[in-house]
Order: C-alpha cells, then sequence, then structure tokens
C-alpha cells in the first residue's frame, strides 16, 4: 500500500535527494542549508530512496513527485476542458 505525504514534505525530500545525489553536494552542507542536522538529511535521503523519488545516478534522473502531481492536473483540466467542449 503506497504511503501518502504531503507535496511540500514530497518536494523536501525531492529537493535533498537532487542536491546530494545529481549536484553533489555533502550531506552536511545541505543539512546547513536547511537548518535541520546531518542524521535528518541521512534519513531524508532514506525515505526519498523508499519512495521512489531518487532513481539510479548513473541515470541522472530524479523523480519529482510535483512534476507528477502537475501532469495529472494538467491532463485532468483538459479531459475537463474536452468534455465542456464537446
Amino acid at each position: 500500500m503506497p504511503v501518502e505525504i504531503n507535496l511540500e514534505k514530497q518536494k523536501r525530500l525531492a529537493y535533498v535527494a537532487r542536491r546530494y545525489y545529481l549536484e553533489d553536494q555533502k550531506q552536511s552542507d545541505i543539512a546547513r542549508e536547511l537548518g535541520v542536522s546531518r542524521p535528518l538529511v541521512s534519513r531524508m535521503l532514506s525515505e526519498a530512496r523508499e519512495l521512489g523519488l531518487y532513481m539510479q545516478k548513473y541515470c541522472g534522473c530524479v523523480f519529482s513527485e510535483e512534476d507528477r502531481y502537475l501532469g495529472q492536473k494538467k491532463k485532468k483540466q483538459a479531459q475537463k476542458e474536452a468534455q465542456a467542449a464537446g
């Protein structure tokens, strides 16, 4: 069963994963930037992996839950407009 987390937390986890995995920032630097502890950043990275927000580094991908959400929202809006016009 998928775990639901709010959009703000998803954005924060995706941001931390991007900074660490793609931008090669140290956990301590990310922690300092966000005003949190380094162990918390480590837990956030683990959670991002568990939720699928992070994919293999070699492909250069970080799955953005916000992008997926916005894409679904646009698709639903386009469907509503098509139904209203048709």
